[in-house]
């Protein structure tokens, strides 16, 4: 429902643009290029009942982000920031104020 909202005439449109998301679906999967290194603070936060981020991820993750932290919630899926919003919001926050 956050993707659809009424037009001048009161029909319901797209506010995405699908027409870039389908140019660009190919590249979605893809991983960063070797090589690439992000040297600024960069906070992970995943789910511990979700496949989103899995350990075997880590090392590409601390290979392209150099300054990484990596925070799991306990008893929350993929969308940690639903099954979580208390921990979640008190992980960014102090991710913020660091």
């Amino acid at each position: 429902m956050k993707n659809i909202a009424r037009d001048s005439s009161g029909r319901f449109r797209w506010k995405m643009n699908l027409n870039v998301i389908e140019k660009n679906i190919p590249y979605l999967n893809e991983g960063f290029p070797r090589g690439y290194c992000y040297n600024k603070p960069t906070l992970f936060i995943r789910g511990e009942n979700s496949k989103y981020i899995r350990d075997d991820d880590m090392q590409d993750i601390q290979d392209s982000f150099l300054r990484q932290r990596l925070k799991t919630l306990q008893n929350a899926g993929h969308w940690v920031q639903v099954d979580a919003p208390e921990e979640f919001a008190e992980t960014v926050l102090k991710f913020l104020s660091f």
